[in-house]
């Protein structure tokens, strides 16, 4: 979500590479930005950060020769989307300045008490209170770090925050707990930032912080200390983003060329994965728990938005290829829902790994002595950190809001897990074989799928789709969770309506939604589930509702009985029908968002990463 990126340096002139860093941060989600330089300059925009730039163009603000300061990209929770609410914030003196992510638990206690000691606050905001708290201590302390040490020793709740104050220009401290924060070293700066593609224009040389971890930064040096007292030596990392991971390249759109990279992402994701003796995998970190696997009775997904789909997913493949029973469950509802833990894991999907539901939930798994596990996109990140065990997706940069190729990813790698420990509980070797090779195949069938005439074709029936403000999504079986993932989609960056529903429960409500207006998208592909569906698809046609529907190249019945038909092309084994569904429904949404006119790479009260609760 919110974004930060500071900077103290010994060059003059870093608004320019303030405004750059949160043009880089824009895909994350915004609907403020603003930045406070140490000449006392400060100035903030409601809307896109190209209207800050403006703003700081018109006030003439870049010709400053200033040597630090901090900037952020807000999304609103506390106080509307105004300008007074947008970051940074200041202290009565409006020499202190704080820019802060995440949610401050007791800010409202906090303001009360400030406010009898006299304080006067501009904003709505729960990330007021640190600037004032921060203004408190100082002249207590008189040393900005004791002062954001005391301060942030009176809050409760997520944060990741950078302060600079005007009687130290050259001083940049920067805190986090729950909220990421990222280090950059060069050798005339010390940069940070929530998210290391802000600082990758200017080093590949990052220090991931800690929860707990208050670093002090000059341009030629830093140091990092911890809340409860002591110094402390995070290891330098190289991590090296190229321009090309960054651009659109040819492509309009980041999700269009994000869906365009899927079939890469899944080679990738598959290739130089370690062989058990038995010519099988073993992913990321599993073999060193795999005493623990063998001992499984239970198995527990979690995730949020397009995670959890991807989890219902491995559900699928655990229980069919393993013979495990499986749960999935929400993870903002994990610690209400989820009580024995007893000889269980808990595989926990986020593309950021910095999730906060997510990453409570597998804490509190923890707690409870199941195994931990992650499959995650960043590396570095929160839940990297907390796991037992963990897989990497390696899908790569990832920047439109609407999560496609970082979906694909987990999937074949929950797959590739359900097919490991199905050869541990008995999986026929030729069957396990089998499906790897046949997994192996489909980044081939997608390429030659998303061709430039297979997409225009798409974009047909996506333009009739736009018309409609509401729509349901069907599926049995492994395409129930498909159908599901494809109204989030077309919901996100094209605001239809739509809910995913299992097709066996139209009798049971939804089936009064249905007539002439009312479309209905339904996932039929060759396969087990067929049958029943169609029977689904009778359904909505006896109701005179419009059907779209998804089904394997050369299925005439299908075609005969559905209104818009997207075909797509047969796999060499049924569970790969998952790949070649759910890259027809991201396209589909994604051509009925552009139909629209909406931003589908940032849409409206979105976030990439959510941080808070």
């Amino acid at each position: 979500m919110c974004g930060i990126i500071g900077i103290t340096s010994k060059d003059a002139g870093v608004i320019r590479s303030l405004v750059d860093g949160l043009y880089r941060l824009e895909y994350r989600g915004y609907d403020s930005a603003g930045v406070f330089l140490s000449d006392g300059t400060c100035v903030r925009s409601v809307g896109k950060v190209s209207q800050l730039a403006a703003h700081i163009e018109a006030r003439r603000v870049h010709k400053n020769p200033s040597c630090s300061g901090v900037a952020h990209t807000r999304w609103a929770t506390h106080g509307e989307v105004t300008e007074a609410n947008a970051h940074p914030h200041l202290d009565c003196t409006k020499r202190i300045a704080v820019v802060h992510n995440g949610v401050i638990e007791n800010w409202r206690e906090l303001r009360d008490e400030l406010e009898k000691q006299g304080h006067a606050f501009a904003s709505e905001t729960d990330s007021e209170v640190l600037a004032h708290l921060i203004e408190r201590e100082y002249k207590r302390n008189e040393s900005l770090c004791t002062a954001v040490e005391a301060a942030l020793s009176c809050v409760r709740g997520a944060y990741g925050i950078a302060v600079v104050h005007l009687d130290c220009p050259e001083i940049l401290i920067a805190a986090c707990a729950g909220s990421p924060l990222i280090i950059g070293i060069t050798e005339q700066a010390r940069l940070v930032a929530s998210d290391p593609i802000a600082l990758a224009a200017h080093t590949a040389s990052m220090i991931w912080m800690e929860d707990g971890d208050i670093a002090v930064l000059e341009p030629h040096a830093h140091a990092i200390v911890r809340l409860n007292g002591g110094h402390v030596v995070r290891k330098e990392q190289q991590v090296h983003l190229s321009e090309q991971e960054l651009d659109r390249g040819e492509y309009r759109h980041y999700m269009l060329k994000e869906i365009m990279q899927i079939p890469e992402v899944l080679r990738v994701c598959m290739a130089g994965r370690n062989k058990s003796k038995d010519g099988l995998v073993w992913l990321g970190g599993l073999e060193r728990v795999k005493d623990w696997l063998y001992e499984l009775e239970r198995v527990v997904f979690t995730g949020c938005g397009t995670a959890y789909y991807a989890a219902q997913f491995g559900a699928y493949f655990f229980e069919t290829l393993a013979g495990i029973p499986t749960e999935v469950v929400l993870a903002s509802e994990f610690a209400d829902r989820v009580s024995v833990l007893r000889h269980a894991a808990v595989v926990a999907v986020s593309q950021s790994g910095e999730t906060k539901d997510t990453c409570d939930a597998l804490e509190e798994a923890k707690r409870r002595g199941a195994l931990a596990l992650g499959v995650v996109n960043t590396a570095n990140s929160r839940l990297t950190r907390i796991t037992h065990a963990g897989v990497h997706m390696r899908a790569g940069q990832e920047s439109a809001v609407a999560s496609t190729k970082a979906f694909f990813a987990p999937v074949a790698i929950l797959l590739m897990m359900a097919v490991q420990l199905g050869r541990m509980r008995g999986l026929p070797h030729q069957t396990a074989v089998q499906i790897l090779t046949d997994l192996a195949a489909t980044p081939d069938i997608l390429e030659r799928m998303l061709s430039k005439e297979w997409r225009a074709y798409v974009q047909e029936k996506a333009a009739v789709l736009s018309k409609y403000e509401n729509a349901l999504y069907l599926g049995r079986g492994l395409h129930y969770p498909a159908a599901c993932e494809g109204a989030l989609k077309i919901k996100e960056v094209s605001y239809i309506h739509a809910e995913g529903y299992a097709a066996g429960e139209m009798k049971h409500g939804p089936l009064a939604l249905v007539n002439e207006s009312f479309p209905s998208v339904i996932v039929v592909p060759q396969g087990p589930a067929r049958e029943k569906t169609l029977t689904s698809l009778a359904e909505i046609r006896a109701r005179k509702g419009p059907v779209f529907a998804i089904a394997t190249e050369g299925d005439t019945e299908v075609e005969q009985q559905a209104d818009h038909t997207i075909f797509v092309p047969r796999v060499p084994h049924p569970l790969m029908d998952v790949f070649v569904v759910t890259t027809a429904l991201d396209l589909l949404a994604y051509y009925a968002g552009v139909a629209r006119g909406c931003d589908v790479d940032q849409p409206r009260n979105l976030a990439k990463a959510v941080t808070t609760e």
